[in-house]
């Protein structure tokens, strides 16, 4: 989704996401698919709603 857009909008909108994560970061791909790969592994999850998001729901 990110790729196609111009850099200077890219690092705009990742400089406000961090801005306003509780981590001061954007979250990496890695991070993301560990989380996905955790939901996937975990046959003890259900109906729940995992938020991979640097602490931005805790706001």
């Amino acid at each position: 989704m990110w790729r196609g857009r111009p850099a200077a909008a890219r690092e705009a909108a990742y400089a406000g996401f961090a801005a306003i994560s509780t981590l001061g970061r954007v979250g990496t791909v890695e991070e993301v698919a560990d989380a996905v790969v955790f939901l996937m592994g975990n046959g003890f999850m259900s109906g729940t709603t995992l938020f991979a998001d640097g602490g931005y729901t805790l706001r």
